[in-house]
């Protein structure tokens, strides 16, 4: 009671003694605006922050198979994800309201003897002088992120840092979650720029340690760095509680998994497995992945049967039917680790038939057994599994890049093998008797008919369950109902294939009436026209059965649609021998060069010299054969292929080459040294050590005159006669790397250079080596150094004009002509129906892609978004992405300023925007009042302030 009567006097005291006004600036306005901003409105928009997010992280329903997201709320800029529930709007108006009825911006009045006081003279430039307010401005900026308005809160946030600079805890704090808005925003080069403002000192407690960690953690996820990602998760888990810390936990243990740390894996998923607070579906996902990061090497065969028969009883409960394919995925591992591959082969092969969802649990089976067919070189079983999984497997799963280079190169192999396959059991035909040939064409055909007949029972029986399903009817109209596709909420309405989450659902129905196939020709057809099945020889099947034919010819079941094939003649004969040969040859390459795989190559490679010695690709095939044996340390055989190479082809470039006894050690030797010799180079030229680059070039030169990686370095070499303004030296070296390496990827630059230099121009030179590109001046010329104008450039920003898409990189680190395809094929792949006008420019070492078509900023930044969060990561991370109207663009040419003076003066600007769209501008105090210096202001000791 005694406290509740001293809260009413300090409350009445403040009222009586400062009223309710923010025009006047005194110890007790101060006081009571903080104390009614922080127990009235900012109290009821917390609450509802609060809570909002607390059931946000609790009931998102996560997609485990994936990589967790740190946090629900950065879902809603994906929107192949499911959604977070929950609206931040009413905590957004709150912390508005408080800081327009709640800022102080009017100066104190001066206290005398207080003029040269530095601390005094700071406080009195202050720009809000409510205490408590600066939580408002967090929590709006906050709720903004919540709600998924990821730029508009990086807005807010760098509004915090700039304007509440006595606050350093503050503004470490807005500095951080600016760095998180910009990660949610794809933006990642910018997030981690911003981050590495925040210096250790600043992270004065345990929240500010935390969020550092979250956000530092954010940023090596998002660029694929999960091992330098692990323990800033860790200390992110560590500062985090309830469900965010399991899900935290969660995603450790998915890095440790990906790592290859099993242990540590392990020690993850069972914690989450554990914890009986955690959501069902995580503890039973923790289950499933901890049996990827079983092995034999540490943990015991009794352990792996007690795991085999946990998962078997999981397996026979009803309640997880739709589960099975992730079960019998955990069983195929745990097979794996035990090394009792048939196990593992038909645990897999179980969870890819049981499979209910077709989802991306049965892709990671099809994965499983596809890399078992892969180990053992059974290719031909491989391939179809690969296909499965990367027609399924979301475009941002991480490894899909490899996944589908992988799954090209069995499609080429099988069409290698395939050749193979068919001409030899076309040739064993050939051979036969007619009789014979007559008996497997009339056996074929026979079986054709019948596998007909029963796909045609099987549609006729699918059509009839189709009309026998209930319609439902309008009990007021009669008329059928017919089930609109659902679409998520907040989904915009876009043409289908602008729109993700439309277009998975079509991939999922698609697959569900037709199942996995290839994109090709005549798809509805599981078989083409293969004359390897005419033959009873097994090693000759390789297509697979003929089992859909509703659209072939009636042709296809007479003697002589087969017969055709079939080489009688001679000439025809020659013809399918000429297309094995090709098809070895081939074959070998595809299996040293993309597979690694050495045996199988030699075995192509062998039969290839055996039975076609006077094929003019012999001595390369030698050469090859040579190689592969020396790497594998198959001396004897080395040596062979070496002694061929210099009977057969003496004078030949390869011949030349292996009569050195030690050229392998040689290759050994540039292969190992080469980068790391570059590496050091480039070092050096970044810290001017201009010397010690030239003495790198020339050992270069003298020791590995084939390096492929030469021209680079002679390209550094040019860069240093720039320093040492040598014009002439510099053409000498670019003309040097376009003559003898044109097709180098620093080639194309070199050539630009050398043909600017040839017109008259210079190179702009200043007091060090060119490193920092951002700050390079853009001139309208493109290569002419100039003085700039001397006044500042004032920008218009009119959001509503024409834009460029500016994508700025350093020219010598980064091929400009590679980048520009690379983004021409990004448009053309993503892009139906736009099309963007694409430019290259180059500014000294700065390169510039220029893309024009955009017809206001939210167009632009809509593109910045895509192109910047694209899977696999289309930019580099030496690359920046500036979004700039035409007008401001020409302005800057004309001004002869760099990229990084209009990104300054585009923060202040939305500096500005960010505080008149909270407070209009007649709250704002005078420029004088609030900046102007003491010394021009009358003395409050003698003439008082007028309130």
């Amino acid at each position: 009671m005694n406290r509740l009567l001293l809260f009413l006097l300090i409350s009445s005291s403040l009222i009586a003694a400062g009223g309710c006004t923010v025009r006047k600036n005194t110890s007790a306005t101060r006081n009571y605006q903080a104390f009614i901003t922080r127990y009235n409105v900012y109290f009821n928009g917390k609450e509802h922050y609060d809570e909002t997010v607390a059931a946000m992280e609790k009931d998102y329903q996560d997609d485990y198979s994936r990589l967790l997201p740190l946090h629900p709320a950065e879902m809603r800029g994906n929107g192949e994800f499911p959604q977070p529930a929950g609206s931040f709007t009413r905590s957004i108006e709150k912390s508005q309201k408080a800081i327009q009825l709640r800022s102080i911006k009017k100066r104190p009045r001066r206290e005398p003897g207080h003029k040269n006081d530095p601390e005094y003279r700071e406080w009195l430039k202050r720009e809000e002088y409510n205490p408590f307010l600066h939580n408002a401005w967090m929590l709006m900026a906050k709720s903004q992120f919540m709600d998924g308005d990821f730029l508009g809160a990086a807005s807010t946030f760098f509004y915090i840092t700039n304007h509440f600079t006595w606050l350093p805890s503050t503004v470490t704090e807005a500095r951080i979650w600016l760095a998180r808005s910009y990660c949610a925003a794809k933006r990642v080069n910018e997030a981690d720029a911003v981050l590495k403002r925040v210096r250790t000192a600043d992270l004065t407690n345990g929240t500010l340690k935390g969020e550092y960690a979250f956000v530092r953690a954010e940023i090596d996820i998002a660029r694929g760095r999960y091992a330098e990602a692990i323990p800033s998760l860790k200390e992110a888990a560590r500062y985090a509680s309830g469900r965010q810390s399991q899900r935290l936990r969660y995603l450790l243990g998915q890095l440790y998994l990906r790592e290859g740390n099993f242990p540590e894996a392990r020690r993850e998923f069972e914690k989450i497995e554990k914890t009986p607070s955690a959501p069902h579906a995580m503890r039973f996902n923790a289950r499933i992945r901890r049996s990827e990061a079983i092995t034999g090497s540490d943990i015991d065969r009794k352990t792996m049967q007690d795991e085999l028969k946990s998962l078997g009883k999981l397996a026979r409960y009803e309640s997880n039917s739709q589960y099975l394919d992730q079960i019998y995925y955990a069983m195929g591992n745990i097979y794996l680790a035990t090394g009792d591959t048939a196990k593992a082969e038909e645990s897999l092969a179980k969870a890819i038939g049981l499979s209910q969802r077709k989802s991306t649990d049965m892709a990671l089976a099809a994965v499983a057994l596809g890399n078992l067919y892969f180990r053992t070189a059974r290719y031909d079983k491989a391939q179809p599994n690969y296909a499965m999984a990367v027609n399924i497997l979301p475009e941002n799963y991480a490894g899909i890049k490899e996944l589908r280079e992988k799954s090209d190169i069995l499609d080429k192999l099988a069409v290698y093998s395939n050749t193979i396959a068919v001409d030899d059991s076309l040739l064993r035909l050939a051979e036969l008797p007619r009789p014979e040939i007559y008996a497997i064409v009339d056996k074929k055909i026979e079986r054709l008919k019948k596998e007909e007949k029963e796909r045609l029972e099987r549609e006729k029986e699918r059509l009839e369950q189709a009309r026998n399903q209930p319609i439902a009817v309008s009990g007021t109209t009669g008329q059928a109902i017919i089930t609109p596709q659902i679409r998520p909420a907040g989904a915009e309405t876009q043409w289908y294939f602008y729109n993700p989450t439309l277009r998975e659902q079509g991939k999922q129905e698609f697959r569900r009436l037709w199942g996995n196939r290839r994109q090709e020709d005549n798809w509805r057809r599981s078989e083409r026209n293969n004359p390897a099945e005419f033959t009873d020889d097994p090693a000759a099947r390789q297509s697979g059965d003929l089992t859909e034919l509703s659209d072939t010819l009636p042709g296809i079941y007479t003697r002589e649609y087969y017969l055709k094939d079939i080489p009688f003649a001679e000439e025809d004969k020659l013809k399918l021998k000429a297309q094995i040969a090709d098809a070895l040859f081939e074959m070998g390459l595809l299996l040293k060069n993309e597979l690694d795989d050495n045996a199988s190559a030699s075995a192509a490679w062998l039969r290839f010299l055996k039975e076609f010695p006077d094929d003019a690709r012999r001595k390369d095939v030698l050469y090859n054969l040579f190689m592969m044996a020396s790497a594998d340390n198959k001396n004897s055989d080395a040596q062979r292929w070496r002694e061929m190479i210099l009977s057969e082809f003496p004078e030949s470039p390869e011949g030349v080459a292996v009569k050195d006894p030690r050229y392998i050690d040689h290759l050994k030797e540039m292969n190992a040294n080469q980068e790391k010799l570059y590496e050091d180079t480039y070092r050096n030229y970044l810290e001017n050590r201009n010397g010690k680059v030239l003495e790198n070039v020339a050992f270069a030169r003298k020791n590995y005159p084939l390096s492929p990686i030469l021209p680079k370095f002679i390209f550094l070499e040019a860069l240093t006669y720039v320093t040492a303004q040598q014009p002439l030296k510099v053409s000498e070296l670019l003309r040097e790397i376009t003559e003898k390496y044109p097709s180098a990827d620093v080639s194309p630059l070199s050539a630009e250079w050398l043909r600017q230099l040839d017109s008259g121009r210079q190179l702009a030179v200043g007091e060090g080596n060119l490193t920092g590109w951002m700050q390079t001046r853009l001139f309208a010329d493109s290569a002419a150094v100039s003085t700039p104008t001397p006044q500042g450039l004032d920008f218009a920003f009119d959001e509503n004009a024409p834009h460029f898409v500016l994508i700025a990189f350093p020219a010598d680190i980064v091929d400009p002509n590679s980048m520009l395809f690379e983004i021409a094929r990004y448009n053309f792949n993503t892009f139906t129906v736009r099309d963007f006008d694409i430019s290259l420019n180059r500014y000294g070492r700065i390169a510039v892609v220029r893309l024009a078509g955009f017809d206001n900023r939210q167009d632009a930044e809509h593109y910045h978004t895509l192109v910047s969060s694209a899977l696999p990561p289309l930019l580099p991370e030496e690359a920046r992405v500036v979004v700039i109207s035409e007008g401001d663009f020409n302005l800057l040419l004309n001004g002869g300023r760099s990229l990084a003076d209009y990104l300054e003066a585009l923060e202040m600007k939305t500096d500005t925007d960010v505080h008149r769209a909270v407070l209009p501008d007649n709250e704002y105090p005078s420029p004088q009042e609030m900046y102007g210096e003491f010394d021009d202001e009358p003395d409050d000791s003698t003439q008082p302030r007028q309130e």
